[in-house]
């Protein structure tokens, strides 16, 4: 502690007592968590900086090594996470990341309606389902209560949400879809740059929305378009907006028209004569039903999207410990909402 702008050291000995049932116990103080070694206000500050910059930039404020801060930070979370209450949880979304390079990935789990993150667990396969299950149920939550999942087209996540959550409907994130299109788009466009040199730089312009282009993105578009070439990048631009528009068209279309414009789209893409396109077709006829399910549960990933730089956060803020497990602890101190059961004054807690 500082008084008056010097630090200042306190040492107090705590008091031990003799139980005839217990033995002799060291006396439980209400300002301090037991084998802390820190007060409930040091814990409290300890957090908020972590949650605001690098571990490391935390430790030197504190003025302790950033080793015994990890160490506080886990007690700290798992302390919060053991008193989880997920009883309520009934949609989750679902994603993985990666965190580090060689194909090291975790898997986060969202609880839809409190946009809050309640579980993350190393790797990307069918078993994180598994484990998600098990941790939902030992925290008062119950699989069979799941009716809603919306994750990308993993056949990992498929066959996991199968195995474990017998009730839960998939909604295939719409937004992975046109991801799907957009690289096909681009591989089009990339094939035919090597012989038209108007396609040179504009594979940011053919992935905007058309409302989105600058003039000069829209020129460039447009002498792709009227090209006397007949360029396969053209159609399969097209073919690319249109299916957003099914897919962003919301409330004005009901299931039965979207199914049927979504089959259309499907048609017309196998007869394109353009493989790259053919494939996302194809992808799409395999999951038809999740993708339309969109037009029931209104869930998308954008959730997890749009927490993505909170989770690179995290993860820049996790380096120099190349540990997956490090990397979800600091995902969780900065959106798991958790509750750490700091008192507001731990001197007057009336």
């Amino acid at each position: 502690m500082a008084t008056s702008g010097f630090l200042t050291h306190i040492y107090a000995p705590l008091p031990r007592v003799k139980c005839s049932e217990c033995g002799v116990k060291t006396v439980e103080i209400p300002w301090a968590t037991k084998g802390s070694g820190f007060t409930l206000l040091f814990e409290a500050w300890a957090v908020q900086l972590a949650q605001e910059m690098t571990v490391l930039a935390a430790s030197r404020e504190l003025r302790i090594s950033d080793d015994r801060l990890w160490r506080l930070l886990r007690r700290t979370v798992d302390r919060a996470m053991a008193n989880q209450d997920l009883s309520r949880v009934r949609s989750v979304a679902i994603d993985e990341t990666s965190w580090r390079k060689g194909h090291k990935y975790v898997t986060f789990v969202f609880d839809y309606d409190t946009k809050k993150l309640i579980f993350g667990v190393e790797g990307k396969g069918s078993d994180t389902l598994k484990k998600f299950a098990e941790h939902l149920e030992s925290h008062g939550g119950q699989v069979q209560r799941i009716v809603e999942f919306c994750c990308d087209m993993s056949p990992a996540f498929i066959k996991g949400i199968g195995e474990n959550f017998p009730k839960a409907s998939i909604t295939f994130d719409k937004f992975h879809v046109i991801k799907a299109a957009n690289e096909a788009l681009n591989k089009v466009r990339v094939r035919e740059s090597k012989e038209t040199p108007e396609l040179k730089g504009t594979r940011w312009a053919f992935m905007k929305r058309e409302g989105n282009l600058t003039d000069r993105e829209k020129e460039s578009l447009k002498k792709v378009s009227l090209s006397k070439k007949r360029l396969q990048t053209g159609k399969a631009y097209r073919l690319k907006t249109i299916l957003q528009e099914i897919l962003d068209a919301g409330s004005t279309l009901t299931l039965s028209d979207a199914r049927g414009q979504l089959k259309g789209w499907c048609r017309w893409a196998l007869t394109c004569r353009i493989p790259e396109m053919k494939e996302v077709a194809m992808m799409i006829k395999r999951h038809m039903d999740g993708i339309l399910r969109w037009f029931h549960s209104r869930m998308t990933n954008g959730l997890l999207e749009g927490y993505n730089s909170v989770l690179r956060a995290g993860r820049g803020m996790a380096r120099g410990f190349r540990t997956s497990v490090n990397v979800i602890l600091k995902s969780l101190l900065t959106a798991g909402k958790l509750d750490f059961g700091f008192p507001q004054n731990v001197w007057n807690q009336l």
